[in-house]
């Protein structure tokens, strides 16, 4: 099955190239466009967080077909499964995060720690509701995992 997905809005800020590091000391703003009514955004100030979902728009269609490669190409580490990892090169391009919502301000959405790079199309914006998240005692992932993201944020 195909479907189209519009993009609402997009990412605007000092990053734009994919960078795989220091997130924490990037700041964005979501622009959302002009057919999406400011009504959408009643009610999102009182959150303290989003998931925004955004689509990788500058990771080349070919990466897309890659389901396995090796985390961050870390010579180390053996090939894993693209759904067992956060890369860009997936097969419907689609990233999201959880970010700290700063402001909402007419169409502009302030957020940090959003691993979005400039001009990143904005597919969809979900509020955080705390009973949708694992407690951290429920996590498991691979020793992996905190290698590859020691300085992410």
């Amino acid at each position: 099955m195909e479907f189209v997905i519009k993009d609402i809005g997009r990412v605007s800020n000092e990053r734009k190239e994919r960078i795989d590091d220091n997130w924490s000391e990037i700041e964005s703003e979501i622009i959302l466009n002009d057919d999406i009514p400011l009504h959408s955004l009643h009610g999102l100030s009182e959150f303290s967080h989003i998931e925004v979902f955004f689509y990788f728009h500058k990771v080349p269609d070919e990466s897309s077909k890659r389901f396995e490669k090796i985390p961050r190409e870390l010579k180390n580490l053996k090939p894993k499964g693209i759904f067992s990892q956060r890369a860009g090169g997936r097969p419907n391009k689609i990233g999201n995060t959880i970010c700290k919502l700063i402001s909402v301000e007419g169409r502009k959405i302030r957020v940090e720690n959003l691993d979005a790079i400039n001009d990143s199309p904005v597919i969809d914006i979900k509020p955080v509701y705390s009973v949708f998240l694992p407690k951290f005692t429920d996590v498991t992932e691979p020793d992996w995992v905190n290698e590859i993201t020691k300085n992410y944020w």
